[in-house]
């Protein structure tokens, strides 16, 4: 896996509005986006969304049945994109964020 590849191709934008359905969030946030599997990496500042978005591709890769991309606040912090034991996806990220 290219590590450059992925953060150059990604489509990144600052403060999408829509990432958490409950509302804004008190911080910007930047979400980087893989095209090639819908994967997503968020942070609190643009390099940081590209590093995490790193670390939801190479866990997409991990798993190559998977049908749905992979979302990361972090290393230890990678969910694959859909529902699990009823959480949704928005909150599971929330939590990791601490809001």
């Amino acid at each position: 896996m290219d590590e450059q590849e992925i953060v150059d191709r990604a489509e990144v934008l600052e403060d999408p509005g829509n990432l958490f359905p409950n509302g804004d969030v008190d911080e910007p946030r930047w979400v980087a986006e893989d095209p090639e599997t819908g994967s997503r990496g968020i942070g609190q500042f643009e390099l940081e969304a590209r590093v995490n978005l790193v670390h939801a591709v190479a866990a997409h890769r991990e798993d190559p049945e998977t049908d749905v991309g992979y979302v990361s606040v972090g290393r230890d912090r990678t969910y694959e994109m859909r529902w699990r034991n009823d959480e949704r996806l928005a909150d599971r990220v929330r939590d990791a964020l601490g809001l």
